[in-house]
């Protein structure tokens, strides 16, 4: 299943004021007609997920100065992988963490 998402518009759909570096936003998932749409809105416009949000997250845009977060290396991800395999309850992280892994 295949689901096309924007990316982020860097602006907030209310004001339409272009986010800063360092700032936290909001974005949400709505569904419409048969896709989907991002909706981005800055911390002083947000009230809450709109009705018909289906997910939701809080975001920063990286400062020009900060460092660019690095994922563990492939071999310490494949092991803990192997790891989730033993048990039921984990099927979810390790879905997320097949994701990341390709």
């Amino acid at each position: 299943m295949d689901y096309d998402v924007q990316r982020p518009a860097k602006h907030c759909v209310v004001t339409n004021r272009e986010f800063a570096p360092g700032e936290t936003y909001y974005s949400v998932l709505l569904a419409e007609g048969d896709g989907w749409r991002r909706a981005d809105y800055s911390a002083g416009a947000w009230t809450g997920p709109p009705e018909g949000a289906v997910a939701g997250w809080t975001l920063r845009i990286p400062d020009a100065k900060s460092k660019k977060k690095s994922r563990a290396p492939n071999d310490v991800m494949l092991r803990f992988f192997d790891e989730l395999a033993a048990g039921e309850e984990k099927q979810d992280m390790r879905y997320v963490l097949a994701l990341l892994l390709v």
